[in-house]
Order: C-alpha cells, then structure tokens, then sequence
C-alpha cells in the first residue's frame, strides 16, 4: 500500500488561523522560526486521523488564541487532507466547533459544549463509522510506526518494541540454537518438555532449598555430638537382670492375702446393699403407684393449660403488632392524602417543542384529565384506609376475647398446681431397713480393718527400679543420636552431589541464552543499515534478562544521542518496518534541521526545519 499525503488545509486550528500545505504526494520541507506552527502542522495530521496529537495525547489545546490568551469564541476549528492511497483520492475533515443552544424563555443562546463533525469525501459521517473506516484503512500504531521517527524508540515499550522487532525479523528457534553448539547437546534431554525459563526457575528453587539445607545439616551434626553421653560402662544385660529381681520383690510384696480376703468380703457385702436397695425402691414404687397415676394425669392438664397460655400471649402480640403497622399506614395515607389533595393542575400553555402557545380545549383538557386522576387517588386512599380501620377493630376484638380466656386459663393452672402439691407429700412405705443397716455396719468395719493393716512399701524399690530404666533409656538415646549423625553425613554428600549437577545444568542454559542472544540480535540487526538492537543484558549475578535499547555506533537511544542521531535511526527504522508491512506512508521528520546529511528513504518525507530567515511558515521542496 502507497498512501501519500497531496493537500493538508488548517483553519484556526492551535493557532494556526488558516495554512495550507500542498505537497501533491512529493517530499517536501516546512522552514519557519520556533513557535511559527511547523510541529502543528504534524499535531494536525494526527488529529485528523486519530484525534490526537503528534505525542499521542487527546487533551490538547486544539483552539485559537487572542492576543491576551484566551480563546476566540463562535468560530470553526477545521482540518481537511487530501491522501492518494494506491492511487486513488480520498479527502478527510475534521471540524471542531462550540455548540450554542437557545432554551424556552431565554432571550440569548448560552454555549452546552463541543462537537466534532466528521466527513469522508465531503460526505458527513459518524464517528464510529469515522473510525471504523480509518482502523481498514490502517491501524493507529501501526500508522504511528511507519509516520513519526520517534515513536518507536520514544513511545513504546521496551516488551513491545522486543516484541515487533521478533515479528519483523523472526524468532530463533531453541533447536537452531542447539544445533549451533555442540556443547548445549545434551540440553533437549535435560529440558524435557519444558522451556528455558520454566526449567531455570524450578532448578533456581531446588539450589535454593538444597544451599540452605546443607547450610542447616553441619550445625544439626555439631549439635548431636554434643549431646552424646559416654555409656561404654553400662552393661545392659546385667542392668536387665537387676531390674528383673527388683520386679519379683515387688510383687512378692504386694501379695498380701488378708488383704485380699477383706477386699473380697468388702465386695461382696456392697453387692447385697445393691440388692436391698433395688428392693426398697420397688416396694416404694408399688405404694405409690396411684398417687403417682393421678399427679401425672394433672401434670398433664397443667402442660396443657401453660401451652394455651402461650398460645394467647402470642394470638395478642401478633394482633398488637399488625393494628401498630396499621396504624402506621394510615397516618402515611393521611399524609399523602393531605398532599394530593393540596395540589392543583400544574398545566403549561405552551408547547415544550416549538414554544407556542396551546388552544383553550388542550389546556382544559389537561387540567379535567390531572382532577380526574387525583379525584381517582384521593378515593383509593379512603377506601384503604376505611379498610385498615375494620381490620384494627377485628383485631381489638381479637385481644379482648383473648385477654379473657388467658384469665381463665390462669385461674385452672392455679387450681391444678395446688392439686399435684397436695398429692406430693412423701408417703411413709412400710419396708424393714435394718437389713440394709446391717449390712452398711459390717462394710463399715471392713473398711477399718483394710485402713488398721497398711500394705507394705515398695517405694524405694521402685525408685531403684526407675535408675535402672534411665540407664537403658539413656544407651538406646545415644544409639538414635549416633545413628541420625550417619544418616546426616550421607545427605549431606547426596545433596552436594545433587546442587553440582544443578549449576551444571544452570551453565548449560545460560550458554544457551548467551548463544541465542548472540544469534537473535545478529538476525535482527542485520535487517537494519545504522539501527542497531540489544535484546539482553547481563546482570550482576551472571543471570541474562530481556530487554531491548536502541544503539548507534555503540550509544543508547537514551544514553547520549544527539536529536539528529535519534532522527536518523529512527528513519531508519521506518523504513524497515514499512518495507515489513508493504506500506509507504509520509514521514513527519520534525527538528530536520539538526541533521547534517540527507535522508534516503523511498516514502514521502515532510521536513520541518527551525529556521531564522522565515519568521512566517515557508513550504519548499525535497
């Protein structure tokens, strides 16, 4: 595609009052001082396109100033290009005007904000229609790419400048770059199905783990040996033995017999009280059965009435909750009655379209229809109210009916109560107890017999016994300890063994990076005459991180550039990219004048010159 730029026409735009700029499709130079509008000229054909500025901004002052600085009110802001794309014309306008609106009764028009008016072959348009018909043409950055020497080195992002750059030149492929170095051979075998960075940031983490594990392990096995007793002089076959006869003379001294035997009798004895007690209960029961019958039958009764009772308390409250919310209602109702009923017909006579007065017949017409409504409303409120009113006295009803029978239910749970604490008087049952006093007697004597004959005291032999087991438990100790030290020792080598194959395979992949950087930006920068690209960098820990500078002879973009350096690598960038995208397209080159040697490029280039000889804009050739 050929697009060239053959008229470019301001009207008051930036304050440039009128400028027209007419290249017919060839290259061309704009000389004029500082501030004479040679970056407008740029400003315009961005906005026209896209509507912003030659930086990328929208919020740009887009009016014409007075002398004193402010903006001249009531005039039209205008930009109109003529383009050939591929040989055929189309024209594009831009007009950004104040909008100015008279209201009903106003005897002035007072200014409601801006619109921008859009036209394609002098045809209005809307702006999504605008819009839509420009992103076919081309798209916005793209456009920006191939038009203006500094964006890409000054408006990209170094990810997405990286990025273009693999898009244009194309990407190298790992097995290219492996099969470059006979060295990185057994790298596909130690990637696997992962990538470079994947695979760098697991084994990152596994160094890490493993460094501070083995950090841990050599104060882990300081720590045990120091902990280590010396038990060479424990023999444990004879502590075992001596524990064993400690055991036997313990047991001998808890077989006491006599003792046994009052257990034995103790237990016995409880187990007939157990039985004369189960015998007392049941005579007690059977007495009192009937007794029993009847306080549960008014036990029953008293349940009954107490439910009753809370089913009226309830039946109350829900009724005095509903006439409370009722009474709620018809006081809103009230209020909205008394404000219905105190407004009258607000009805114009005039007509909100065109501002002329309405006939007699509308107006009353409006007027009966406003009363008829409100007469309407002012019926429906009475009538709910009246409603709320019955149901309020239905519920009062309610409350009284309810309030008596809970008096009455009262009254009977008194009466029954007093009955079942009459029929509760304990009953004397006939039963002889001095079985079960006797039998409570003769446990009694037991139990100072078992108090009188103390059991022996085995207590400094168990003692004994516990020095014993320490002993045993402090060899088998030192045994784990001595075990753990080993075992300690052996991971200790595996992981060291395991942390040197790891940097192996870090410097492994880290040649491979260094190559493909090496091969990546040889690619890249082989499709440039003077751009030069550095796509990594090395950090201070060795690592290699993406990135992507712009270099000529050497010096960063932003390192040191003259502007006329940035001009011509910037130029020369466009003309790669253009050739990529098979689009030529006009070229803004502003501050030309900074340039010591000419530019040869195969697209329409617009030059804008600061030069002191032309205070007023100049148009020449080239």
């Amino acid at each position: 595609m050929i697009i060239k730029l053959n008229k470019l026409e301001l009207w008051n735009f930036m304050g440039l009052r009128s400028f027209i700029l007419q290249p017919e499709g060839e290259s061309c130079s704009i000389r004029g001082v500082n501030g004479s509008g040679k970056t407008t000229l740029f400003n315009a054909f961005s906005y026209l396109l896209f509507g912003k500025d030659s930086q990328g901004k929208t919020d740009f002052a887009i009016k014409t100033l007075d002398k004193d600085g402010k903006e001249i009110p009531n005039i039209e802001h205008s930009v109109e290009g003529v383009f050939e794309v591929d040989n055929q014309i189309v024209t594009l306008k831009k007009v950004f005007r104040e909008k100015w609106t008279k209201r009903r009764g106003d005897a002035q028009k007072e200014f409601t904000g801006h619109e921008t008016q859009h036209y394609i072959n002098e045809i209005p348009i809307q702006q999504k229609d605008w819009n839509a018909r420009i992103s076919n043409l081309i798209d916005e950055e793209t456009f920006k790419l191939l038009t203006s020497p500094t964006f890409f080195n000054q408006s990209l992002h170094w990810e997405k400048r990286r990025a273009l750059l693999l898009e244009v030149c194309g990407d190298i492929s790992d097995a290219d770059v492996i099969a470059s170095d006979k060295a990185l051979a057994a790298l596909p075998e130690i990637l696997g199905n992962k990538t470079i960075k994947g695979l760098k940031a697991i084994i990152t983490e596994q160094r890490k783990k493993i460094n501070d594990r083995l950090k841990e392990i050599p104060s882990r096995i300081d720590e045990l040996q120091k902990s280590l007793t010396d038990v060479s002089k424990y023999d444990i076959d004879s502590i075992n033995a001596e524990i064993k006869g400690l055991d036997d003379q313990i047991q001998a001294m808890k077989d006491d017999t006599v003792r046994s035997n009052l257990r034995k009798q103790k237990a016995e004895l409880q187990a007939k009280l157990s039985e004369l007690e189960a015998e007392k209960s049941r005579a007690y029961r059977e007495a009192t059965r009937e007794i029993n019958d009847e306080v549960e039958a008014l036990g029953r009764g008293l349940r009954e009435k107490k439910t009753l009772t809370a089913i009226h308390l309830e039946v109350i409250s829900g009724a005095e909750n509903t006439i409370k919310r009722n009474k709620e209602k018809m006081d809103r109702l009230r209020e909205e009655y008394a404000e219905i009923a105190g407004k009258s017909a607000n009805v114009t006579d005039t007509c909100p379209t065109c501002g002329q007065a309405l006939p007699e017949d509308q107006v009353q017409a409006a007027i009966k229809k406003h009363n008829e409504k409100q007469a309407q409303r002012l019926a429906e409120i009475n009538a709910d109210g009246k409603q709320l009113k019955e149901v309020n006295e239905q519920l009062a009803k309610k409350i009284e009916e309810a309030t008596k029978e809970g008096i009455d239910n009262d009254a009977a749970i008194t009466e029954l109560k007093a009955q079942i604490e009459l029929k509760s008087i304990p009953m004397n049952v006939p039963f002889d107890t001095s079985k079960i006093d006797k039998v409570k007697t003769e446990i009694e004597g037991i139990e100072k017999q078992l108090t009188d004959n103390l059991p022996p005291n085995t207590s400094p032999l168990e003692e004994l016994r516990k020095a014993l087991q320490a002993k045993i438990a402090e060899v088998d100790a030192t045994k784990r300890t001595r075990t753990r030290i080993k075992e300690l020792g052996v991971e200790e080598k595996m992981l060291s063994a395991e942390y040197e194959d790891l940097e192996r395979q870090i410097a492994l992949m880290e040649r491979f990076t260094v190559t493909k950087v090496n091969l990546l930006e040889e690619k890249i920068n082989s499709r440039f005459s003077l751009a030069r690209f550095k796509l990594f960098k090395q950090n201070i820990n060795g690592g290699i991180e993406d990135t992507c500078e712009t270099l000529y002879h050497g010096t960063p973009h932003n390192g040191g550039l003259s502007t006329g350096e940035q001009i011509v690598i910037g130029c020369d960038i466009i003309s790669t990219l253009q050739a990529h995208y098979n689009i030529l397209a006009p070229v803004f080159i502003d501050h030309k004048e900074s340039l010591t040697s000419e530019l040869n490029m195969d697209c329409q280039t617009i030059s804008l010159i600061a030069d002191e000889k032309h205070k007023e804009l100049e148009v020449t050739e080239g």
